[in-house]
């Protein structure tokens, strides 16, 4: 029985170490696929990490420069407004009040349907412009091909004259040898 057991255990352990070692082999494969996975998730993260970081700062450093202009702006724009509204009289005051209050009441906030009508208007102008433009540039292409059916109507003819003067040439240089031909 000592023997058959033996006999056993010898057949099975080169079975049972085959096994082992690819159950070795994939338990690597998975911790280096692992790693794989941990090792660019952690670069991922730390790039992430450094672009949110310098956006922000330019944000802040941005928004910092922006806000002093700004308010500078601002400040003298006041100054230069009050001055202005100081030397100026009652009534004048009162115009200018009329007319920032007429731009009051006919605000029109963006997206609403006022608003809509009127780029649908100004969309419609340009299309109706665009037309225009379209049938003034076919107008000057017929004019130009008719100029330039003129200059060919043109070149043909002066080709004409050119040949008919140089038969004209021609004839009178013959009558000319003719003539000194008869006297000689």
């Amino acid at each position: 029985m000592a023997v058959e057991t033996q006999r056993q255990i010898n057949h099975e352990m080169p079975l049972l170490a085959r096994r082992l070692e690819e159950q070795e082999d994939e338990c690597s494969k998975r911790s280096t696929v692992n790693m794989n996975l941990i090792h660019s998730s952690k670069i991922k993260c730390r790039s992430e990490f450094l672009a949110e970081k310098i956006q922000q700062e330019e944000r802040e450093q941005f928004s910092v420069e922006e806000r002093a202009k700004f308010l500078h702006d601002t400040i003298a724009a006041q100054r230069k407004r009050h001055a202005e509204l100081k030397s100026k009289s009652f009534e004048e005051i009162q115009v200018l009040y009329e007319r920032y209050k007429k731009q009051d009441q006919t605000f029109v906030a963006i997206g609403s349907e006022e608003d809509e009508r009127a780029i649908k208007k100004m969309n419609e102008k340009d299309d109706d412009k665009e037309e225009e433009k379209k049938d003034e540039s076919v107008h000057e292409e017929a004019q130009e091909e008719e100029g330039a059916k003129k200059r060919k109507y043109r070149h043909k003819e002066e080709l004409k004259a050119k040949r008919r003067n140089h038969a004209l040439v021609s004839q009178e240089k013959m009558r000319f040898e003719d003539m000194l031909h008869k006297i000689s």
